[in-house]
């Protein structure tokens, strides 16, 4: 038993899913980056061990930590590790 018939669901179905993606301009903007940059800190919190993505090895640091790296060149000032 159907609530409203299909040709009233159909169309209520767009205009619904329309009316959430315009919702999306009411969002407020990212200012994520732009705050990282003031502060000149970025925090990534990563498990100690979770390979290859992570290992415990200075030498052989992982993939996520090496990518990590790169995206801070030339974004902070400075980065501090800790185990």
């Amino acid at each position: 038993m159907a609530l409203l018939p299909a040709k009233v669901w159909t169309p209520l179905s767009y205009v619904m899913i329309l009316g959430l993606l315009a919702g999306v301009y009411w969002l407020p903007a990212d200012t994520s980056l732009r705050e990282v940059k003031k502060a000149g800190v970025l925090r990534a919190c990563m498990p100690p061990l979770y390979p290859p993505l992570v290992t415990g090895d200075a030498n052989a640091p992982g993939i996520d930590v090496e990518l990590l790296r790169g995206i801070l060149i030339g974004h902070v000032r400075a980065y501090v590790e800790t185990a």
